[in-house]
């Protein structure tokens, strides 16, 4: 939505203009929102998994609900996205975070690869520019692949595993 100013008119016009102006503004800005995994979480070995975004930085339209992000009106927004691994094993591990679309995949973040222990981890980050309508959603998705097929951990905290929305355009 375009706000141009009146070319000419009366105090009241440039009021109303203002106003309009400081709404639009208000619905942008609610449009903001940051979301990560808590604790660590468990995800089997070549199976795509839902993200548990159980945890909130901010979200100033409360849009995050349910380990999703819900687009509050149609436009542009900006995602980054980012999930850590970590290897529970002895085992090469290779992780990938994923954003999806309403249950789809639309952008996959760098693979990583993990060797072994605890004390060898990744993340995987992506980002970019996502067109929503009103009502669509953002969820992240994490996938490993082990030499062993075994389990193992998506790493929870705020600077590992997180997703981050941002309405710059309507």
């Amino acid at each position: 939505m375009k706000l141009l100013p009146p070319r000419s008119g009366s105090g009241r016009q440039i009021e109303m203009w203002m106003q309009q102006v400081s709404a639009e503004m208000t619905r942008i800005n609610f449009s903001l929102a940051r979301a990560y995994l808590a604790a660590d979480q468990t995800v089997n070995d070549g199976a795509w998994t839902k993200v548990t975004l159980d945890t909130e930085s901010f979200d100033l339209g409360n849009n995050f609900s349910a380990y999703k992000y819900t687009a509050p009106i149609t436009g542009y927004y900006h995602v980054d996205f980012g999930a850590g691994f970590y290897n529970v094993g002895t085992v090469l591990l290779s992780g990938v975070a994923s954003l999806y679309l309403n249950g789809a995949e639309i952008s996959r973040g760098g693979q990583i690869v993990v060797t072994t222990g605890h004390l060898s981890e990744g993340i995987s980050k992506g980002s970019g520019l996502v067109y929503l309508t009103a009502g669509q959603y953002l969820e992240l998705y994490a996938n490993v692949n082990s030499s062993d097929s075994s389990t193992s951990k998506v790493t929870g905290g705020s600077p590992y595993t997180f997703m981050s929305v941002h309405l710059i355009s309507t």
